[in-house]
């Protein structure tokens, strides 16, 4: 059976400053924290959506069997 498949991608602005300020370490614990606030908000009733840190600032969101309009209002 064919099933849709959408992604979000994140890209957080301004973490060179974050780093900066209080340090990788504390910078990362910070990001890895949005990522656990984005999975959240996500639809739990089917347990297919989830997210992901892709590298260093960046985040996807993957929508299983959600086609554009769903993903666009995401």
């Amino acid at each position: 059976r064919q099933r849709q498949l959408s992604a979000i991608m994140l890209d957080v602005d301004n973490t060179a400053a974050l780093n900066q300020q209080w340090g990788t370490r504390i910078g990362n614990v910070i990001l890895n924290s949005l990522g656990t606030m984005i999975n959240g908000v996500l639809r739990k009733n089917r347990g297919v959506d989830f997210t992901v840190r892709f590298t260093g600032q960046r985040y996807v969101v993957v929508l299983a069997d959600t086609g554009p309009r769903g993903a666009n209002s995401a």
